[in-house]
């Protein structure tokens, strides 16, 4: 095997457990939290992958996973077939985390996730019209997003943690 041929598959042994833990994510997404009369699911939550994806995971397997990760959340959730896979292939196009390098810091990777989170709200909204044929509530949607931005911390330190324990400096959760 040459050393090419051994990148490539290390790159895609990479992304094939990045999308593992997506898939754990999506499953988990489908929690709805009630709090003082409010109702928030963690629809978002599956965006901490995509924000995390590892840089040295292969481009192609890479776009895969996120487009099933998306399509599993798609059936598993019920809501219009594609408009997540869609949303995830698109955004994993426009970021392209495979190759992205992100200044140090926490507040840093706090404000580009509350980006994404936007940018995912704006292109739920602009998809699920086309889809749906009519405007999807926007009210449940930002509750949504500023209550996965909330939940951030909580998510990069389980990623710090996880790279801490595991010694790995490119495992399934990136850099």
């Amino acid at each position: 095997m040459t050393e090419r041929e051994g990148n490539r598959l290390t790159g895609t042994s990479i992304a094939l457990r990045s999308g593992l833990i997506g898939a754990l994510l999506v499953t988990v997404s489908l929690l709805n939290i009630n709090f003082a009369g409010y109702s928030a699911s963690l629809m978002f939550l599956p965006l901490a992958i995509l924000y995390f994806w590892p840089s040295g995971s292969n481009y192609s397997a890479s776009l895969w996973m996120i487009a099933g990760l998306g399509l599993l959340q798609d059936m598993m959730g019920g809501g219009p077939l594609g408009l997540w896979m869609l949303c995830y292939a698109i955004l994993f196009i426009v970021i392209n985390p495979t190759t992205r390098k992100v200044g140090p810091g926490f507040v840093v990777h706090w404000m580009l996730f509350v980006v994404l989170v936007t940018a995912t709200g704006g292109l739920t909204m602009v998809l699920g019209r086309i889809s749906l044929g009519q405007n999807p509530s926007a009210l449940p949607l930002l509750l949504n997003g500023v209550f996965i931005c909330l939940l951030f911390p909580i998510l990069y330190w389980i990623r710090l943690f996880s790279r801490q324990i595991t010694g790995a400096d490119n495992m399934a959760w990136g850099r």
